[in-house]
């Protein structure tokens, strides 16, 4: 039979195609994360995998219909792709209804979930649909298909990335539909001459439906390129609330590869992060810079306070004035500096030398070049210098210049004058938490920021007398400060400090608290001095050496009696003996599970729904309870796609159906779940899921396809199929713990260098994980011909519940836990592959 592979265009077509969905994904993360407010990576690949997992259904159940024409339908794919991705703009509608906050307190909103989750896996549907017509087509030649739509995948991922970087965010769904019309559009030359060597589809007939789906995504595309939109965000976003103020309007506006940029001015947005009611002026009107609907910072444009009352910075009564009335930092770094307001505070406070580290690089820009006028010119101040590195690298490069500078002075016979390293006597790390609570909506996110190595590294840039200042919202019940002083028990542990408790002092306003860490033991007149400038305020002692017991809670009581109890059994070693069983794990994160916001512990969900009400549950931890969500929608999803085929008992000519569905379940999970540990383990060294998911599907997907390129050269046979699969598992398994030291590596490296570490963990996995799934393919082409569209629609089906799982995995157990899971799925493909394909096997 001619067909599509024939065609002198087939493969750049397929190419184009796979380059469009993976490209897709990327603005799809990027539009939920403006809308919802997280970056939805395991939910975005599920759904692209559901499209596929259903397509391959389909492609079984309706294989006689969809080969009659075959050309004909194959170009009317790729163009339905492109209309699908298209009409994502004008159906954005559906997903601004959408609201997580609401999902687990209106029914409703949980079918939206389910509508936005279909809706976005339609296109994937078509695209898969079509890529699998490719690999039933001609099985023998599915290495070389395989490789390309593989290789235009990993184009795609970068592609997209530089889109996102460049092009308003909002026109990409109408761009990225331009890559699989033009892959449609390539194999037009020879619909006529195909199709007419097929008797029962002469040409005239089989024109009309690629000339109608061509039309339909030309009129999409067009539509959503002039008349571009995105999803509004959430009621719940900080920007819903500013623009409901009187008077409110947006004075800047523009997008970003890192989010939304929107400064919003209002009469009523006033300035007072957890002041003192001691504060003898009013609250400046400020207007706010917000980044994707978030809070990202204020604007002092007319500097710290009008001039008549800059005697104090306003920041001096807040909680945040606790290091500068302990000691006189002069050198002074700034973590997650934003808009520069504890920058200020700095200057305001007597520092000589300020460096604010800001991973937003568009936002960096525009306050420093563009509009320096909206932060009073703070950033073009030759007392502050700027990097947008992201923290965990500015760390890392840091530690690695002050471990050169130190070996430095030996070599050439004169010591280190101060202030020559890169230390400093005061660090402040970003703001934990938000006013009011979070909800737990960061919980899936993780936070390479406040882990056990990140915060050792912090404390190891710091000058003798140097320290640490931490303010983070109060919340209630307590999670946030139990586990941030947790962590900084280990981590000084870590160091070798012998009493700990010795180096913390804390103290909290009527919502925030300050939290601060000294490389040496505070003296006592220090203490004093904690004491008076918190009385002073009306501020309360949390943490002090010496604290007393009536010394708490002078101007501010808690509701839960235990939490001061809770924090003096952390500091002594003992865990929450104020709290008996607590509901919360607030153990301290590592790099290998970095989730810091993710607190709920599984067991205590029963206590919790019987105390405070199955209602309010979800509210504990609403990242935690959607992830869970989303896994049962993937999982009841991936279940359906599989069992599908097995009704049509009548088009099973062939047995051994168990080894299929093992050999493909195993492919299908084993990679998606080592797909995304690599994409959480790759923000450490990369700073943004973004950019990481883009790196590892470049990499990942660049190198799979080599490896189904090289399965061309060898037979399909059962102990090299077993061979491929117990190859990728030891990779895996080896790969778990050097592949973290590899990510660290990369933290003080180039970035060419770092790239190249960060390549050297993905690729050999994926050269040799891409032989699998083309190999059992073949082996399928024989015997069990019949299998092949089931056995794609395994391996799209077990990833759509692998990849929306994977993400609670690591937050659960850890990255390490999530490479076993991984290590496992491939033993079992080497287990299946002595059966697959196997003839007169009865399944």
């Amino acid at each position: 039979m001619s067909g599509p592979n024939n065609s002198r265009g087939s493969l750049p077509a397929l190419a184009l195609l796979s380059a469009g969905v993976i490209a897709f994904q990327l603005v799809i993360m990027r539009t939920l994360s403006a809308a919802q407010g997280a970056p939805f990576t395991g939910l975005v690949i599920s759904a692209a995998m559901l499209g596929f997992g259903a397509a391959g259904s389909a492609a079984f159940l309706g294989k006689d219909l969809l080969f009659r024409h075959l050309f004909r339908n194959l170009i009317s794919l790729f163009f339905l792709s492109a209309a699908a991705m298209a009409a994502t703009t004008s159906l954005t509608g559906i997903t601004e209804r959408l609201d997580l906050f609401l999902l687990f307190s209106e029914p409703h909103q949980g079918i939206l979930l389910a509508g936005v989750y279909l809706l976005y896996a339609v296109p994937f549907f078509f695209a898969g649909l079509a890529i699998t017509l490719f690999f039933l087509q001609t099985p023998l030649q599915i290495g070389l298909l395989y490789a390309a739509n593989l290789g235009g995948s990993a184009a795609g991922a970068l592609l997209g990335l530089a889109a996102l970087r460049l092009l308003p965010l909002a026109s990409l769904p109408g761009l990225t539909a331009l890559l699989p019309l033009a892959g449609g559009i390539l194999l037009l030359p020879a619909l006529p001459s195909q199709d007419s060597g097929n008797p029962s589809a002469p040409g005239h007939r089989s024109i009309p439906l690629p000339a109608a789906t061509g039309i339909l995504a030309l009129i999409l595309a067009g539509r959503a390129l002039i008349s571009p939109g995105l999803p509004e965000p959430s009621q719940y976003k900080d920007i819903s609330a500013a623009l409901q103020l009187p008077q409110a309007r947006i004075i800047h506006s523009e997008s970003t590869h890192r989010g939304h940029l929107t400064v919003v001015r209002a009469p009523a947005l006033r300035y007072a992060p957890g002041i003192s009611l001691q504060f003898p002026h009013e609250p400046p009107q400020w207007p706010v810079l917000f980044n994707d609907g978030d809070y990202f910072g204020t604007l002092p444009e007319d500097g710290t306070l009008p001039r008549q009352k800059r005697d104090r910075n306003l920041l001096d009564y807040t909680t945040r004035m606790l290091p500068y009335e302990v000691r006189s930092p002069r050198h002074v770094a700034i973590l997650g500096g934003r808009t520069g307001t504890d920058a200020a505070h700095a200057l305001a406070r007597g520092a000589r030398q300020v460096t604010v580290q800001e991973s937003h690089s568009p936002a960096l820009n525009l306050l420093r070049e563009r509009h320096p006028e909206w932060i009073h010119h703070l950033y073009q101040d030759p007392r502050v210098s700027t990097t947008s590195l992201a923290i965990r690298p500015w760390i890392a490069r840091h530690n690695q210049l002050n471990q050169d500078l130190t070996k430095a002075p030996l070599r050439e016979s004169e010591p280190l004058r101060e202030g020559e390293g890169k230390t400093y006597d005061l660090i402040v790390t970003p703001q934990l938490g938000q006013f009011g609570g979070t909800s737990g909506t960061g919980a899936m996110e993780p936070r390479y920021d406040y882990t056990r190595e990140a915060l050792g590294g912090i404390f190891r840039l710091l000058t003798p007398r140097g320290m640490i200042s931490t303010t983070l919202w109060l919340e209630d019940p307590p999670s946030i400060s139990l586990r941030l002083l947790a962590t900084w028990i280990a981590v000084l542990e870590d160091e070798g400090v012998h009493r700990p408790s010795d180096h913390i002092a804390a103290i909290q306003s009527w919502n925030s608290a300050t939290l601060l860490v000294s490389r040496t033991p505070f003296t006592g007149d220090e203490q004093q001095a904690v004491r008076r400038s918190a009385e002073s305020l009306g501020f309360d002692l949390l943490i002090l050496p010496d604290l007393k017991e009536d010394e708490r809670e002078r101007f501010h009581r808690r509701i839960d009696q235990g939490f001061h109890e809770a924090l003096q059994g952390i500091l002594e070693g003992e865990g929450l003996s104020g709290f008996g069983d607590y509901w919360f794990d607030v153990s301290p994160r590592s790099d290998s599970s970095p989730f810091f916001f993710q607190f709920l512990d599984p067991r205590a969900i029963p206590r919790i729904a019987s105390s405070a009400g199955g209602a309010a549950l979800p509210y504990f931890e609403i990242g935690f309870f959607t992830a869970i969500l989303a896994a049962i929608q993937a999982v009841v999803a991936a279940l359906v796609l599989i069992a599908a085929p097995l009704c049509g008992r009548s088009r099973w000519r062939s047995g051994g159906r168990i080894w299929t569905f093992l050999y493909f379940a195993g492919t299908g999970t084993g990679f998606i779940v080592a797909e995304i540990a690599l994409i959480q383990e790759t923000i450490l060294p990369l700073g943004h899921h973004l950019e990481a998911s883009a790196t590892v599907l470049a990499l990942l997907l660049t190198s799979s396809g080599a490896g189904s390129l090289l399965s061309r050269r060898v037979q399909p046979s059962s102990p090299v199929l077993a061979g491929a699969a117990l190859a990728t598992a030891a990779l895996i398994l080896a790969r778990a713990l050097p592949g973290r030291s590899l990510a660290a590596a990369a933290l003080t490296a180039s970035p060419a260098a770092g790239l190249a570490m960060i390549a050297a963990g993905i690729v050999p996995t994926g050269l040799v994980a891409g032989m699998v799934f083309p190999l059992g393919l073949r082996r399928l082409a024989g015997p069990g011909e019949d299998h092949l569209p089931w056995a794609c629609a395994i391996d799209s089906s077990c990833s759509v519940a692998a990849a929306a799982v994977t993400t609670l995995l690591c937050a659960r157990i850890g990255l390490s836990g999530a490479w076993i899971v991984s290590c496992g799925a491939y033993l079992g493909v080497a287990l299946a592959a002595l059966k697959l394909g196997v003839r007169g096997e009865r399944g």
